[in-house]
């Protein structure tokens, strides 16, 4: 048994993981680690109290517990960390160019509209508008199999693409190759989301997730994801969606599940008046 203090650093987290056998590849620069912890317990069972550390610009601290009794270790931790963008630590893909099949030179050409598709066995309008747009190259999420874990997570701030959620708090399962988001609670454009995921890691990933949206500000959902605030107004909605695939592209084209919105309080500026969605506003 052992009882001491511990202080770990080094300069590439990724390739600290990949020499414990880890396959997971960030898709951006993700930095290196400093942690400093008290260690209690045996090489095969221990529990780990007063940590702290940063991964990159990343603050964190929490407590925990590690167990390597088994097929798979084990890891339970209960942490709270600072300012988070997680766009560099998602899985890689090799490439986000088109898909093979689309992979020639584009050449100039008149344009000749086509007659209307009647075979039933065409491709759907979803895969047609996948080709080209989306990434087909695999995303591995077999960093999900090499260890089980508990999770409990805060943080005042995680920045997803072009979206900033504010209060963040989750917990989540890793078992069997399969992570369970049981929890998400955070804010969004002045709102609050809830909800729950669920990612099977395999030879075609399977994702399924159900969100509840309330007390949007159209307004700056408008600001963040097109730049221009064209309305004003609330946005209550509930997402239902499963899809399955191994690559971006595929998992567009296998898209699907259900929801609904309602909108309350909407007022349209000017600049949006004669746009492609005037018509849409003016109905709610």
């Amino acid at each position: 048994t052992f009882d001491l203090n511990v202080n770990l650093s080094h300069p590439d987290l990724a390739r600290l993981l990949r020499t414990f056998g880890s396959k997971y590849r960030p898709s951006g620069k993700i930095g290196g680690l400093t942690l400093a912890s008290h260690i209690k317990g045996n090489p095969k069972m221990f529990s780990f109290d007063k940590m702290s550390g940063k991964i990159d610009k990343v603050n964190f601290e929490g407590l925990g517990q590690a167990d390597f009794s088994g097929v798979r270790p084990r890891i339970s931790v209960d942490l709270k960390l600072g300012e988070l963008s997680l766009d560099p630590f998602l899985p890689a893909t090799q490439s986000a160019n088109l898909a093979p099949e689309l992979r020639k030179p584009l050449k100039r050409g008149s344009v000749v509209w086509p007659e209307p598709i009647t075979n039933d066995n065409s491709p759907s309008i979803i895969n047609v508008a996948n080709h080209g747009r989306w990434s087909a190259e695999p995303i591995d999420l077999s960093v999900l199999k090499s260890f089980d874990a508990d999770i409990a997570l805060k943080t005042p701030i995680v920045i997803f693409s072009k979206y900033l959620l504010k209060k963040v708090d989750l917990i989540a399962e890793i078992q069997n190759g399969t992570l369970i988001t049981k929890r998400l609670v955070a804010q969004l454009f002045g709102g609050q989301v809830q909800g729950n995921a669920k990612i099977v890691s395999g030879n075609s990933n399977q994702i399924s997730s159900a969100f509840n949206i309330s007390g949007i500000k159209i307004t700056d959902a408008l600001r963040s994801v097109t730049g221009k605030p064209t309305a004003s107004g609330f946005l209550d909605a509930n997402l239902d969606f499963t899809t399955t695939g191994k690559s971006v592209a595929g998992m567009v084209g296998s898209l699907g599940g259900s929801g609904g919105f309602s909108m309350k309080g909407v007022d349209v500026s000017a600049s949006a008046k004669g746009s492609a969605f005037s018509e849409e506003y003016s109905l709610l």
